[in-house]
């Protein structure tokens, strides 16, 4: 379990797509950033290929606990990584 006041460095998952997240709160703020990057390349279709940065108020995370809201961005950006390569594929001939 990690501290939302803490600065951290931990594994978030999106099925079974690892990324590497970095925790760094800013109190004075309220806000945090979480930094996602794709931790094996052998994915071909995900997102934070490159280090990608997100800002969030600290109570929210602290109120799903961060692990698991690292986890629910995870999963949702995923999620839409895989549709738009889907969409881009165009229908099945």
């Amino acid at each position: 379990m990690h501290d939302v006041n803490q600065t951290a460095d931990f594994l978030a998952w999106a099925g079974d797509v690892p990324f590497l997240v970095n925790w760094q709160p800013e109190p004075a703020t309220g806000r945090g950033n979480m930094t996602f990057k794709l931790g094996d390349s052998d994915f071909l279709i995900a997102w934070a290929k490159e280090p990608t940065r997100f800002s969030f108020p600290m109570d929210a995370v602290a109120y799903h606990g961060l692990q698991s809201f690292a986890g629910r961005i995870a999963n949702q950006m995923q999620l839409a990584e895989e549709a738009e390569a889907a969409f881009s594929k165009g229908p099945p001939i």
